[in-house]
C-alpha cells in the first residue's frame, strides 16, 4: 500500500494509552476524531468586499474527473476584489459565509452570494485538494474552521446535582431543522454492538449550530432512548422522525462515567413529542 502512494502518504496513528481508552469505551479509531499534522491540502477562506463592478469572478458548475459535481471559481478579473482576496482560477467553493454549500443547487449558491450584500466570505479548496479528501472519504471542512464566521454560541443546559458532589456529565438537547443538504452530521457505531455516536459534524451546518460535536454519544432521538439500539434502528428513527429533529447527546469522554454512576438523564424528553411534518431526509 505504501509503494502505491505517489507524492503523498497519509497515515492515521495513535499512542498506546489512548488506544486503550478507545477500546475500553468501545469506540473505533477513525479520522474524524484525529488532530491533523502536515496535510498537503487545506481549505482557505476569502473575505471579499464588493467593488463598482461586483466581486470580479464567475461561478461555474462543472463535473470533476471523479464524477462529483462542483461549483468552481473561474474568469477572475485582474485587480478585482476576488483577485485581491487571493482567489485563484479553478478553486472549488465549499462554504458561503460559513455555511456548507457543496451539495447545494448552483442557483442557490449564487443567491446566497448576492444576498450577502457588499461583503461575502467564501471557503474554497483546489481541485487536487478536493480529490485528496474524497480519497479519505471526508469533508475538507472537517478539520477547518479558521476565519470562518462563528455561529451563535450554544448554551449547555445545567443539570441539578446534590450539594457537595461534583458536577455530573451534562447531556445536551440539540434541536435540528432540516436544510437543503440534510442535518449536516454522520453517524458511527461499533460493529455488532448497540450504541451510536456522532462521527462527523459539517462546519456551518444545522447540526453544528444545534450544538452537536463529533463523537457525542446519542442518548435519545425525539424522546426515545436509543442507548441499547443498534445502528440501523437509530438511522430509521432519525430519517422517519420528522422535523425538527431532537437529539439528546452526551460527550463521549463523559459517557462511561455517566453509565458507571448510573445517573438518570431526565430533561423531560420522555413526554410526548409534538406531531411533526413528515419529510424525506438524506
Amino acid at each position: 500500500m505504501v509503494k502505491k502512494c505517489e507524492k503523498h502518504l497519509t497515515v492515521l496513528v495513535i499512542d498506546s494509552r489512548s488506544e486503550e481508552i478507545y477500546n475500553r469505551m468501545g469506540l473505533p479509531i477513525i479520522p474524524a476524531f484525529a488532530e491533523t499534522h502536515n496535510l498537503p491540502y487545506r481549505p482557505k477562506t476569502l473575505h471579499l468586499t464588493q467593488g463598482p463592478q461586483g466581486y470580479g469572478f464567475l461561478l461555474r458548475q462543472e463535473k470533476l474527473r471523479s464524477g462529483r459535481i462542483a461549483h468552481i471559481l473561474r474568469e477572475i478579473d485582474p485587480c478585482s476584489p476576488a483577485e485581491t482576496a487571493g482567489m485563484e482560477d479553478g478553486e472549488i467553493v465549499l462554504a458561503v459565509n460559513g455555511e456548507q454549500v457543496e451539495d447545494a443547487e448552483h442557483e442557490g449558491i449564487v443567491s446566497k452570494i448576492r444576498q450577502s450584500g457588499q461583503q461575502v466570505t467564501l471557503t474554497t479548496i483546489s481541485i487536487a485538494g478536493r480529490d485528496f479528501y474524497t480519497q479519505l472519504a471526508m469533508s475538507p471542512l472537517l478539520f477547518y474552521d479558521e476565519h470562518i464566521p462563528k455561529c451563535e454560541p450554544f448554551a449547555t443546559p445545567a443539570l441539578e446535582h446534590p450539594e457537595g458532589h461534583q458536577n455530573p456529565p451534562q447531556p445536551r438537547l440539540c434541536e435540528l431543522h432540516k436544510e437543503g443538504t440534510g442535518f449536516g452530521f454522520n453517524l458511527g457505531c461499533v460493529e455488532n454492538k448497540p450504541g451510536t455516536y456522532i462521527g462527523q459534524v459539517v462546519s456551518g451546518s444545522t447540526g453544528e449550530r444545534a450544538g452537536l460535536r463529533k463523537w457525542d454519544v446519542l442518548i435519545e432521538v425525539n424522546g426515545q432512548n436509543v442507548e441499547d439500539e443498534y445502528f440501523d434502528e437509530v438511522v430509521r428513527l432519525i430519517t422517519g422522525g420528522g422535523t425538527p429533529l431532537r437529539l439528546l447527546v452526551v460527550d463521549g469522554l463523559q459517557y462511561d462515567k455517566l453509565r458507571n454512576t448510573r445517573q438518570t438523564i431526565n430533561l423531560g424528553l420522555n413526554n410526548k413529542v409534538p406531531d411533526a411534518s413528515q419529510d424525506d431526509f438524506v
